[in-house]
């Protein structure tokens, strides 16, 4: 093993010099240097390190240019160097990643009375079932089994599967004769209630034959319910059985809810269901004919016990309704709600938008006077439905320099800025957070103003809202990447405020964020659309160091907005809900028989992501207009009838 030698910072100095002349130059060449050196330092190469230690040595992040490095090292340098680095270094995001890669390669490498000290004083409180599984396993294998059984069996007795590293764990207990045969029914009835078929099968194959049977009835039922629920004799009156009946009738419902009507008519007459049970099949059913907008959606809604119906039912309700304009229905599913729900902005709106239609203009009028004093995307509509001016009621936070200049001093607020400042976005997210979760309030406040000077506009949007800056408008809508945006959009003559509407929800103009699915960038490209449209528009296509660029990214984004607004005949509110969802989602949304009123179309999207989205990026286009022109660019203007498919 190669010994290294760490040199500690103490950071208080480097937090003083901050104020000193000379700082800023010296500042923005530690800056390059640590952008020069980091790709070599996190691919295990020291040498460009060594070279600009004497530059990079009082830098706030040098630290975390070692922990970097050491992380590459994790099971080739001695232990004991890596726990002394880690037992004087400030705590941060490339230190705890250390620790954690060091920790998890002590388990790998069965230097088990290590890693129960780190995870007895790091991770005790940890959910990472992979270090709990390590834990269990630390204990076997040092003989630390006091109450082992006990806690291993409590962690096996659960509806999912566990992660590989407790297996050794689990064959003990088998081998100890811990696990029965009930127990093991245990975990199956958990498996199945979280609909874990597999698991459950699993599980079964050291039972009998009759008991693995009822397991794969489960399994069947998810894949092919109809075809089960028509042998009806094979279900008998029994709790299990009752169960997988409403199992299968759920999921008749997600794709036909008068087929799953049927089914339950027919099971309901022959099978003792509790009354809680048929509550609920009722409650689904009706859910399900209203998002099918079924012509009796409403009367299913009506006729479901009034103990199982709830405002999100009844939001269903008031989108079916809405989608066969039938006001009287509007109105009386919304009366049905609960105080805090019918009093929310969106279905007060509708109740408004309902009296209207019904002859009622002023009591509609009043409704639409109330919300057009707030901003949002349902106050901006009922603003245009009596042509009142919008309210953006924006609030200027007011900068503290005192405060200011105290938080650009502390340690946390040091590090993440220099963080955003060399490229490492995320890690400096984290470490924001974790410093500035602690601050009270009206510097949280201050900490945002502070994050928005930098430009460091997804930290300060995030920070304004949890501060209660919600009306200033200035940290909450930046105007970000300016040049970018208007150069491309210009050139597409699509609206600039538009694009910035979308990339602010789609990444609040994060550069480097990857979603769940793996979309990428400011606006949030996947790779495959990235490509194609790169070829479309003739850029160079890099793959992900492309889509992470923000001013490709940019360019191509606002190219495919360019390509969905062509597809859907230059309607604004078709091409931003093809943005988020796909375009041939949107094709299957539009009306069948007749054009609908846009502010219906969306209320009926029936992806709620979808939804929300719309009502985001058309209010947020709204908002970035007013703050670049000082003009209102009415909802109206980009919201006509949606047309029907076949137009």
């Amino acid at each position: 093993m190669k010994r290294i030698f760490i040199t500690l910072i103490v950071l208080a100095p480097v937090l003083g010099a901050i104020a000193e002349a000379n700082w800023p130059a010296r500042l923005e060449q530690q800056r390059q240097a640590f952008r020069d050196v980091w790709p070599a330092v996190t691919a295990g190469d020291r040498q460009p390190l060594q070279r600009n230690e004497t530059l990079l040595a009082d830098y706030p992040l040098y630290p975390d240019l070692q922990a970097a490095w050491l992380r590459t090292q994790v099971g080739k340098v001695a232990d004991d160097e890596i726990n002394r680095f880690l037992s004087t270094s400030d705590p941060g995001s490339l230190a705890n990643s250390l620790r954690y890669r060091w920790t998890r390669s002590l388990a790998r490498r069965a230097q088990w009375q290590d890693y129960l000290a780190q995870y007895q004083a790091n991770y005790s409180e940890t959910t990472d079932q992979q270090f709990l599984c390590y834990a269990l396993q630390a204990r076997l294998r040092t003989s630390a089994d006091a109450g082992l059984a006990d806690d291993a069996l409590a962690f096996w007795l659960h509806g999912r599967s566990r992660p590989e590293e407790c297996d050794p764990v689990f064959d003990w207990l088998e081998q100890q004769g811990k696990i029965t045969a009930e127990q093991r029914r245990e975990r199956i009835e958990l498996a199945l209630a979280q609909r874990q078929f597999s698991l459950a099968a699993w599980l079964a194959r050291p039972l009998d034959a009759s008991e693995q049977e009822q397991v794969q009835r489960w399994r069947r039922m998810r894949h092919r319910p109809q075809q089960l629920l028509e042998q009806s004799q094979q279900f008998a009156d029994t709790e299990r059985d009752r169960e997988l009946v409403l199992y299968g009738v759920s999921r008749v419902a997600r794709r036909d809810a008068d087929a799953a009507e049927q089914y339950w008519r027919r099971y309901s007459s022959r099978l003792s269901f509790s009354d809680e049970e048929s509550r609920r099949v009722q409650r689904e059913l009706a859910y399900a004919a209203a998002q099918d907008y079924e012509e009796d959606a409403i009367e299913r809604i009506l006729a479901v016990d009034r103990r199982a119906i709830d405002d999100k039912l009844l939001a269903w309700g008031v989108r079916s309704a809405l989608r066969q304009q039938a006001w009287d229905d509007v109105v009386r599913v919304i009366d049905l709600m609960s105080s805090d729900g019918r009093n929310k902005d969106q279905w007060q709106y509708w109740r408004a938008r309902a009296l209207e239609a019904q002859g009622a203009a002023t009591d509609a009028r009043i409704i639409y006077g109330k919300l057009a004093q707030r901003r949002g995307f349902y106050n901006f509509l009922a603003a245009d439905r009596i042509e009142a001016d919008y309210a953006y009621n924006h609030v200027p936070a007011v900068a503290d320099d005192a405060v200011l200049s105290r938080l650009e001093n502390q340690q946390g607020v040091v590090r993440a800025r220099e963080m955003f400042f060399v490229d490492l976005n995320g890690r400096g997210r984290s470490e924001w957070d974790r410093h500035v979760k602690t601050l009270p309030r009206p510097e949280q406040a201050q900490s945002a103003i502070l994050a928005n000077r930098w430009g460091w506009h997804s930290v300060a949007i995030a920070t304004a809202s949890r501060a209660g800056l919600r009306d200033d408008l200035a940290l909450r809508y930046p105007i970000a990447f300016r040049e970018t945006f208007e150069q491309h959009t210009s050139e597409l003559d699509l609206p600039a405020t538009w694009a910035f509407g979308i990339a602010r929800s789609e990444s609040l103009f994060m550069p480097d964020v990857k979603s769940s699915a793996g979309a990428l960038g400011v606006m949030q490209l996947m790779p495959e659309t990235g490509r194609i449209t790169a070829r479309q528009a003739q850029i160079r296509y890099r793959g992900r160091p492309t889509l992470l660029d923000p001013q490709q990214n940019i360019a191509l984004g606002t190219f495919y907005l360019d390509k969905m607004l062509a597809r859907f005949d230059d309607h604004q509110v078709l091409a931003t809900a093809a943005y988020n969802a796909g375009p041939h989602r949107v094709a299957r949304w539009l009306p069948d028989s007749e054009a609908l009123p846009a502010d219906i179309w969306v209320e009926t999207v029936p992806f709620r992501e979808t939804r929300g989205y719309l009502q985001r990026v058309l209010a947020a286009d709204v908002i970035f207009h007013w703050r670049l022109t000082g003009e209102t660019r009415r909802l109206a203007a980009v919201m006509p009838p949606v047309p029907t498919s076949n137009n």
